[in-house]
């Protein structure tokens, strides 16, 4: 049984038809308490929120998420999947945030992984407070056009960018992925490259989209707003932009998060139901479904804890480092690289960071990867 009270309340679920994923979405209540053991999987949380941006439809989009979502396909990968409805706002922002945190944290502490239908991506603000539990700092990664929540009433500032650019922000890394200039201050790009945090523009993402994963693999939390899309694929944002990610482009890097073993909360935000076609919340739905599908297919990998079907490469190199270890697995063809000489460890004295292939060329061509300089300069 569960200790203290979640604030969660039941939802009406649209009812399952054939061969779709409502079929294996299981409801659940707060009285039957958490299943835990390694049979885990993810559980679905909504979040009724929108007081920050002052738009009444960002409220009704979980309910509206999940009338799309389960009339998806089911999915051939039998993992557990838990509906626990939505979290009744508390009596003021800050208060759903700490509401948000809570169901986090008794989730992910019996193994879970939270998938939280927003509600507003001033949310964010919940997920971080969900790793303040955390002995280590956390990670954190978030698809967005915009690097500041701004309200669309006051211009007031959120939770979120407090926690993000104060002094002691308490994160170990975060990763923006997705940003567009002409929406963004140089001056808070400085202060985020000076903590060594990752800002990837638009259209270095699209490049290549595929170097966004180990984002993804390392991160405890992270979400998407729909404001990262363009027009087209979503009219129904809360900021809609004529430039931005395809539906295709957001559902890959929705899967690439379900896939983290690391990941344990993922939100999708700033829905603005009001949207009459439903394109959005149909867009939004298949964000979700994708991500569904990647937590479906993890597997577990530790080339530190777990040699079996991992190679280990070791790149000469010139200067001051005598060499860069590199380790690939043979099942998901994933990279990792080893930092050496750090007082934080992971197993056996050794940080291990996801990288890619292209970390692995360039360290090839005697050239330290940029991912390699930015961590050494972030592990304590």
């Amino acid at each position: 049984m569960i200790d203290q009270p979640l604030y969660l309340s039941p939802v009406n679920l649209p009812e399952s038809i054939p061969d779709s994923l409502g079929r294996q979405i299981i409801p659940w209540r707060q009285e039957e308490g958490i299943p835990s053991g390694k049979k885990t999987g993810v559980i679905i949380v909504g979040v009724p929120e929108d007081r920050f941006f002052e738009k009444g439809g960002l409220a009704l989009s979980p309910t509206a998420i999940r009338w799309q979502l389960y009339h998806l396909a089911e999915m051939e990968e039998s993992t557990p999947f838990l509906d626990a409805g939505d979290i009744t706002p508390g009596a003021d922002l800050s208060e759903t945030y700490n509401r948000l945190a809570e169901v986090i944290r008794v989730f992910t502490r019996a193994g879970w992984t939270i998938l939280i239908l927003g509600g507003g991506s001033d949310l964010m603000a919940g997920q971080y407070l969900a790793l303040e539990e955390k002995q280590s700092r956390g990670q954190m990664v978030f698809v967005n056009s915009r690097l500041e929540l701004l309200s669309s009433g006051s211009g007031e500032q959120a939770d979120w960018n407090h926690f993000l650019y104060g002094e002691n922000s308490g994160l170990l890394h975060y990763t923006h992925i997705g940003h567009q200039s002409h929406y963004t201050s140089y001056k808070k790009i400085n202060i985020l490259k000076d903590k060594h945090f990752d800002l990837i523009r638009l259209s270095e993402s699209r490049t290549k989209l595929e170097e966004t994963e180990p984002f993804f693999r390392d991160a405890d939390s992270g979400g998407i707003s729909m404001n990262a899309l363009r027009f087209a694929d979503a009219p129904g944002a809360v900021f809609p932009s004529p430039n931005g990610f395809t539906g295709e482009e957001i559902c890959q890097l929705s899967f690439y998060a379900g896939l983290s073993n690391h990941l344990r909360s993922f939100g999708i935000y700033d829905l603005n139901e009001s949207d009459t076609k439903g394109i959005t919340t149909e867009q939004a739905a298949q964000i979700a479904w994708y991500f569904l599908e990647g937590a479906a297919a993890r597997i577990l990998e530790n080339p530190l804890k777990n040699t079996r079907n991992i190679k280990k490469y070791i790149v000469p190199m010139d200067g001051k480092f005598d060499e860069m270890i590199f380790y690939k697995s043979l099942l998901t063809e994933r990279w990792w690289m080893e930092i050496p000489h750090t007082r934080s460890s992971s197993s056996n004295g050794k940080t291990l960071i996801a990288c890619s292939v292209s970390d692995y060329e360039k360290a090839c061509k005697r050239e330290v990867p940029d991912r390699w300089w930015k961590w050494a300069q972030v592990i304590p």
